[in-house]
């Protein structure tokens, strides 16, 4: 299904963004009060300049954005502090199960590598356009009632990614095969982390046993397998310390961690300082 979202820069609630599809088109005039919009990818997100020129913020980093620039999102990840004077923006929202169906029949895609992309990309105008044009259909389209809609919308989808895949394909990642191991596991990473940290999950996607995983990413990165998943779970700790107002014990049962003591362990060894610490100085 796709909505609307109703989208209004004085509410200070999280915009979820969690339908199976969903796409909105901003244009209003974007000022001081979208500092106070956050909005929340629990899927795949894709947020694409259609005009304007200015300045957003993605979790803990910020992005100069212009016409045909695209910020990717991954699950999770909060968009906020959004400047783009008279701009107008697409998004695109989209559930991790269809992103997956897609990596595996295009054996795996540069746009779901965040180590590759660094989340930000520049399209040309044709695959800019293209990128409006789909958008649009997606949202004209949500409240028509037609035989084979899901069928459209998948077809929509698939080349909204197959565009953006174009676009990383013109800096392609290496051919050597641990690398190209390490940037597959990546794609699998970025969409799965947020409910699959074990070695062996990803290790069995990629039909390869959990020591080889961990011997081409740390031939390729320096750093172990989990490295990354602990570093992927210190960085949602991180988001919910800052941008929600759970406590630790929350936390701790949204991270899955065994106790609220242990995570407040792992935060600790991690950072140098407790939970509690972090929010203080970061609030």
């Amino acid at each position: 299904m796709i909505k609307k979202i109703p989208y209004n820069f004085k509410t200070q609630d999280t915009v979820e963004f969690e339908d199976v599809y969903s796409a909105i088109i901003l244009t209003q005039t974007i000022n001081d009060e979208a500092e106070k919009f956050i909005g929340r990818f629990v899927n795949f997100g894709i947020f694409h300049v259609i005009e304007g020129e200015g300045s957003l913020q993605l979790d803990f980093d910020h992005y100069q954005i212009k016409k045909n620039d695209l910020i990717i999102a991954g699950p999770g990840q909060v968009i906020q502090d959004i400047n783009i004077p008279n701009g107008k923006v697409g998004i695109i929202n989209i559930q991790n199960h269809v992103i997956m169906d897609v990596w595996r029949r295009l054996d795996g895609v540069y746009v779901l590598n965040p180590d590759h992309t660094n989340s930000h990309i520049s399209l040309n105008e044709e695959e800019s356009d293209t990128l409006r044009i789909i958008t649009e259909k997606l949202i004209n389209k949500a409240n028509e009632d037609f035989h084979f809609k899901s069928v459209l919308f998948n077809c929509l989808v698939v080349e909204a990614l197959i565009t953006i895949e174009e676009a990383m394909r013109r800096n392609p990642l290496p051919a050597d095969q641990l690398k190209t191991i390490t940037a597959k596991f990546f794609s699998l990473f970025y969409l799965n982390n947020s409910h699959e940290r074990k070695v062996a999950f990803y290790a069995d996607q990629l039909n390869i046993t959990p020591n080889y995983l961990n011997i081409a990413v740390k031939k390729a990165t320096g750093q172990n397998v989990k490295h990354f998943i602990n570093e992927m779970i210190l960085t949602d700790a991180k988001r919910l310390l800052k941008f929600t107002t759970m406590d630790a014990k929350q936390i701790a049962f949204e991270l899955d961690f065994d106790s609220p003591a242990y995570f407040n362990y792992f935060f600790k060894k991690e950072t140098g300082i407790t939970p509690l610490d972090y929010r203080k100085k970061n609030k």
